[in-house]
C-alpha cells in the first residue's frame, strides 16, 4: 500500500508560511520459493522412516522481504524557497533454507534528513566563441545526510541458536549545485561521501569521497 497526504495547506496559518506540507508512509512485500521438485513418495505414505512428513513438494529455500520505504516521511516546501524532508525507512529479508534448517535474516533501518534551497536570478559570465555572455537562471542547492544500518543473524532451528554474522553502519553526506545555463545545457557541482563502520572487528572503516563538476548537454 502507499498512503499520502498533502491536506496541511487548507489549514491558515501553515498556508501563511508553507507552499506544500505532505506525509508519506508505504509498505511492500514480496513472498518467493527458490525452487522445489514433486516429490514422488508423495501419497504411498504419510510418514518416511524418520517419521517426518511426506510433502507433495520438497522446496529447498523461502524468502520473504518486507519494505517500509517509507515508514514515514515528511516534505516541507516553505514560501522563501527553503525546501526540507525526513525519512525514516525500514526493511527486512527473511530466508527459510530447508536444507540446513537455517533462517538468515537481514534486517536495517535508515534515516535521512535534507535541505534545499533556491537562489533565484544568480548570473554567470560565459566566454562563447561569440564573445562574452551573460547568462541569469536559479541555482538550486540541496544537502542530504542518510544513516543506514544493516545487520545479518542467523538463526540455527534445530540447535536453537542466534548469531549475528555481518553489518554494517553507513553515514552518507551529499552536496549538489545545479545550474541551468538553458534549456540544453546544465552545470553541476557535486560531493558525496559514504563513511562505512563495520559490525565484525574483522573489517575496518572505509571512507569513499567524490567531488567534481559535470556538465551536461542534451541534443535536440
Amino acid at each position: 500500500w502507499n498512503i499520502n497526504f498533502n491536506g496541511f495547506t487548507k489549514i491558515p496559518w501553515i498556508k501563511r508560511s508553507f507552499k506544500n506540507v505532505s506525509l508519506s508512509h508505504s509498505y511492500r512485500s514480496t513472498y518467493s520459493v527458490g525452487s522445489f521438485v514433486s516429490n514422488m513418495s508423495f501419497g504411498e505414505q504419510i510418514f518416511d522412516l524418520s517419521n517426518n512428513y511426506i510433502p507433495e513438494f520438497q522446496i529447498d529455500q523461502v524468502n520473504i522481504t518486507e519494505q517500509f520505504a517509507p515508514l514515514f516521511k515528511i516534505d516541507l516546501t516553505m514560501k522563501n524557497s527553503i525546501t526540507s524532508r525526513f525519512e525514516y525507512k525500514k526493511d527486512r529479508t527473511v530466508s527459510l533454507s530447508l536444507s540446513n534448517s537455517q533462517i538468515t535474516e537481514v534486517k536495517g533501518y535508515e534515516y535521512v534528513l535534507g535541505l534545499g534551497y533556491r537562489v533565484q536570478g544568480v548570473q554567470l559570465l560565459f566566454n562563447a566563441g561569440g564573445g562574452q555572455q551573460n547568462v541569469s537562471s536559479d541555482l538550486d542547492l540541496r544537502a542530504d545526510i542518510s544513516i543506514r544500518n544493516n545487520k545479518t543473524i542467523i538463526r540455527r532451528i534445530e540447535e536453537q541458536s542466534n548469531q549475528p554474522t555481518s553489518g554494517q553502519s553507513l553515514i552518507t553526506l551529499k552536496f549538489t549545485a545545479d545550474y541551468v545555463v538553458n534549456n540544453r545545457v546544465n552545470l553541476k557541482l557535486f560531493y558525496d561521501q559514504v563513511v562505512t563502520d563495520y559490525v565484525v572487528s574483522s573489517s575496518f572503516p572505509t571512507s569513499n569521497t567524490n567531488v567534481g563538476v559535470s556538465l551536461r548537454f542534451t541534443l535536440m
